[in-house]
């Protein structure tokens, strides 16, 4: 169900009500506003926004839980261990999660994942910590497919225990892998010069 703008104000308007008054419902009035006003009302019950899908929302999730068993994995390896971690483009002071690109697939999980850790309590890990990338990070969002692919999805099912050095170097290895060209390594040689012929 898509919300308009003046039904997403009512709900916040409603919600400012509901707290005012000490109304205490089947809703909590505070995730109710945070959903209406940041357009992730597809967390709310029987409102699914149509610019945030429940599969959007489902994939985002996946992401982030990935990134939690991988970072929690890390934290339980031996120094050794994690300095033959395989290196990935863009971790400057280790590994961890990168957040989503600035784009518009990147723009909805960013907003998915902030809705997610801030104001509804999950992956409480990562809250204030979901960011926009620049730049070099065009391509996080098929980084992070390729890893999805990588390992098997029960592997996220909570409750899993830590990820192993080898199961964390299969995702970061996907996380490294050459996309669509993207990452091919120019020629050593330099250009051939035309401007005496």
């Amino acid at each position: 169900m898509q919300t308009t703008p003046a039904e997403r104000l009512i709900l916040a308007m409603l919600s400012d009500i509901q707290e005012h008054l000490g109304i205490h419902g089947l809703v909590d009035p505070v995730k109710i506003r945070a959903a209406a006003v940041s357009g992730n009302s597809w967390s709310l019950p029987s409102l699914h926004h149509e610019e945030y899908t429940k599969g959007e929302a489902d994939y985002v999730g996946r992401v982030l839980r990935m990134w939690e068993l991988i970072e929690t994995g890390i934290e339980t390896l031996a120094p050794e261990e994690r300095l033959k971690l395989p290196e990935g483009p863009g971790w400057i002071d280790g590994i961890t999660f990168p957040g989503f690109y600035n784009s518009k697939r990147g723009n909805r999980c960013w907003s998915i994942a902030e809705h997610m850790t801030d104001d509804l309590g999950l992956w409480s890990r990562f809250k204030g910590r979901v960011n926009w990338q620049h730049d070099d990070a065009h391509d996080l969002e098929e980084r992070y497919d390729n890893m999805l692919e990588a390992y098997p999805l029960g592997l996220f099912e909570p409750g899993s225990r830590p990820l192993s050095f080898r199961a964390i170097s299969i995702l970061l290895d996907a996380y490294g892998r050459p996309l669509r060209g993207k990452d091919i390594v120019p020629d050593e040689d330099p250009p051939f010069d035309i401007t005496g012929v």
